[in-house]
């Protein structure tokens, strides 16, 4: 079955995880960063997936695949999305 996520959501993913029942047969394939606009809470969703993952007995044995996402830099001094929407709603 196919599920998707926009950002770490450690509720939904318990759901799914009872429904399908993650396993050694099973790949995940997990790519989270292009929703969020925020470095700290990417940072911090991402150690609670880890943790998740770790969690359980049978999801740990799946197959995990991480894609990664590919760098953007906003033309500002600093490259980040960040000081980009500070420009945009501040001046």
């Amino acid at each position: 079955e196919r599920f998707k996520l926009g950002r770490v959501d450690l509720d939904r993913l318990e759901d799914i995880d009872e429904t399908v029942r993650f396993g050694p047969r099973n790949v995940i394939l997990v790519s989270f960063g292009p929703h969020y606009k925020n470095a700290s809470r990417y940072e911090r969703d991402l150690r609670s997936f880890c943790a998740w993952m770790k969690r359980g007995r049978d999801r740990k044995r799946a197959t995990l695949i991480w894609r990664e996402n590919s760098a953007t830099h906003f033309p500002v001094s600093t490259g980040t999305h960040e000081e980009m929407m500070q420009l945009n709603y501040d001046g």
